[in-house]
């Protein structure tokens, strides 16, 4: 239940979850999601083993012990580096949030040195506040937790099992403005603790709106903003079964993707132009700018190649089990629905078609494909984005005029390749609006709400704090040491590596199977490899400093 205003007893959301999925080299669907937990779980406490014979498992016991939740506050932070180890303070105690802090692994259990993100003072490596060590967090408050997807067999989406390791950092500001104020952020970190690539991988976010009380909701999106969101199908939220509704002028509620996965390397820095007063892209149809991810992406066009992260690429929503609607429009039910809805297919493998439910059988255009539902009146989606660069008229739940009922959505963020030992970010928001004004509705409200949200996560504009690094969280690189900087890629006859670890380097280039083609060793500051006699295909770079080993993908392209 997702509670606001707080201490009201009323709630925008039901539930909201993580769901990831790909494809390995034999093109078998892993994945993990969750929506209810009614048939079982996915996703389980605690951090996997790092290395060795049993890399990407965790045992029970250790699972359980992590199944819990670690707060933290920036206040307590800085009155931390205020008087501890001063002596106008003797009396100081270190709160028990600092001491307990998950900053280190137990590395004897196999886990990675370095877990919960901290500010490591004296550089040796190990969480100790004696030391001068405290957390490192974003906003006033936040709550940091891990859990992976290999604890058990996965019994909500019957899938088989990727060996991820995700840190959550929850957290919120006490602000004045009421974008900010009423906003939940989650900032995710998801760890490849397995020795194999995944391929076609989708990474997204499952919400189901209840609008104070769940049956008499509409679900939309809007395609610039990254967004989808929840609102009451009328101007009064009853309450009915036993839940509380919000009575006239109910609020609308969204989920919004920040940041998505990282676009696979192209070699290029892919344009854009920005609005940087509302943070909105200033799209370029004829350009084809809506091709590469930039309706509502990140870093496009800022002078640095291959740093793109997608924002939100498809957003699809499905019925409840007992609604009596076509059977391809329900809930999943097997890991391959659940991968269908992922890549913006039905659960029967049928495209999204624009228009009417969203699907062939409700008799609209099946030549009209799209990638987002319900975007409303065209200046969401200007270009048709979701269209292959073809605007489109209005679809919303009322221009259908739908019955209003209990809804659920799925933003996704994707494609890309998932490599071992790779980190994948996923910043979203929660933001929520409500009017009281006749001339702008709570669904308007909202959406100017998320428009404050994304300049602020953009552009730095608010007191956002230090968002937790990649490298306070694993030994493991970013988005891999390659990203952006093996070149070219795809590659032709030689490829460029830099070397980025200031000593001296082991290259492997190998197929999909494994069968190594090419070693070399780096001794300089950059080394080009022949690649010349490499058939055309995907290969992989393995790079190895005697202590760290990094992969990325290379294609080879004539």
């Amino acid at each position: 239940m997702y509670e606001i205003p707080y201490g009201s007893g009323l709630n925008t959301i039901f539930v909201s979850t993580l769901w990831f999925g790909g494809k390995d080299a034999n093109n078998q669907i892993k994945i993990a999601a969750e929506r209810y937990r009614q048939s079982g779980s996915d996703f389980f406490p605690g951090p996997l083993i790092v290395s060795g014979t049993e890399m990407g498992t965790i045992s029970d016991s250790v699972s359980q012990s992590w199944n819990r939740m670690w707060p933290m506050e920036q206040s307590l932070i800085e009155e931390f580096i205020e008087k501890n180890n001063n002596q106008n303070y003797p009396l100081y105690v270190i709160p028990d949030e600092i001491l307990e802090w998950p900053a280190n692994g137990d590395t004897e259990l196999g886990q990675a040195q370095k877990l919960a993100p901290y500010i490591d003072v004296n550089n040796d490596n190990f969480y100790n506040p004696l030391d001068g060590d405290y957390p490192k967090i974003s906003g006033d408050y936040a709550m940091f937790f891990i859990f992976n997807d290999k604890g058990n067999i996965h019994t909500e989406t019957n899938g088989a099992s990727i060996g991820i390791e995700v840190h959550g950092l929850a957290y919120a500001f006490n602000s004045n403005d009421e974008a900010f104020n009423n906003t939940i952020f989650l900032s995710y970190k998801i760890i490849n603790r397995n020795c194999y690539p995944l391929f076609d991988t989708y990474l997204g976010i499952f919400t189901d709106f209840d609008i104070g009380n769940s049956s008499d909701d509409f679900i939309g999106c809007d395609v610039q903003r990254g967004c989808f969101y929840g609102y009451n199908g009328d101007d009064f939220n009853e309450t009915a079964n036993g839940i509380y509704g919000y009575g006239e002028n109910p609020p609308a509620q969204s989920t919004v993707i920040l940041g998505g996965s990282t676009i696979d390397a192209d070699g290029y820095d892919n344009s854009t132009s920005y609005d940087t007063v509302n943070n909105l892209p200033v799209l370029n149809c004829a350009r084809g700018d809506i091709l590469n991810g930039n309706i509502n992406g990140l870093n496009f066009e800022d002078g640095i190649i291959d740093n793109e992260r997608w924002g939100m690429t498809r957003f699809v929503y499905f019925n409840n089990e007992d609604s009596l609607v076509n059977t391809g429009t329900l809930d999943p039910s097997s890991a391959a629905e659940y991968y269908n809805y992922m890549a913006g297919y039905w659960k029967d493998n049928t495209p999204l078609v624009y228009g009417g439910n969203g699907h062939w059988s409700s008799g609209v255009d099946t030549d009209n494909l799209t990638k987002y539902m319900f975007p409303g009146s065209p200046t969401s989606d200007p270009c048709g984005c979701g269209q292959g660069g073809i605007p489109q008229i209005d679809w919303s739940e009322e221009s259908e005029q739908n019955t209003p009922s209990d809804r659920r959505g799925l933003g996704v963020t994707g494609p890309f390749t998932f490599l071992p030992e790779e980190i994948v970010e996923f910043d979203i928001a929660y933001v929520y609006g409500r009017s009281d004004s006749p001339e702008i509705s709570s669904v308007e409200q909202m959406l100017n709400n998320v428009d404050v949200i994304r300049n602020g996560y953009q552009n730095n504009s608010t007191p956002w704090g230090d968002s937790f690094s990649t490298e306070d969280v694993t030994n493991a690189s970013k988005h891999n040491v390659f990203a952006g900087q093996v070149f070219p890629n795809p590659a032709n006859s030689f490829i460029k590596i830099p070397n980025s670890y200031g000593s001296n380097l082991h290259i492997e280039i190998l197929d999909m199977q494994g069968k190594v083609f090419i070693t070399k060793d780096i001794f300089g500051n950059i080394e080009t490899v022949d690649v010349s006699l490499l058939s055309e295909g995907v290969y992989f770079v393995r790079l190895s400093n005697g202590s760290t080993t990094k992969t990325s993908k290379l294609i080879i392209l004539r």
